[in-house]
């Protein structure tokens, strides 16, 4: 299992809207995600700044199956479609390097 994180920000005046709206996911979202083949996916905040954190086999194409998903980019357009302070290319956004890892045995 491969690791993926990556951060965005959310204007700082639609924080409440975020958090609300993923109080809430629409199935179908929620469908793509485990079809794409991610086992584990969280989203973090502090303050506006989100820190995305998943897990799959294959994290690239992930990220490509939900790009050209449907159903997520209808949640990402009517939903969460202004929230964002930049929206991320199409595609797979640009992944962070992971420089520590532990794991208990």
């Amino acid at each position: 299992m491969k690791r993926f994180a990556f951060t965005m920000r959310v204007k700082p005046e639609r924080v409440a809207d975020y958090v609300e709206c993923h109080k809430a996911v629409w199935p179908s979202v929620l469908d793509a995600i485990k079809r794409s083949g991610i086992k584990s996916y969280s989203i973090f905040m502090q303050g506006n700044e989100l820190f995305f954190f998943m897990e799959a086999e294959d994290p690239a194409a992930a990220m490509r199956y939900l790009a050209n998903d449907p159903e997520h980019a209808r949640w990402n357009r009517e939903v969460t479609g202004d929230m964002f302070e930049r929206r991320l290319n199409v595609g797979a956004p640009e992944g962070m390097a992971e420089v520590f890892r532990f794991e208990a045995e």
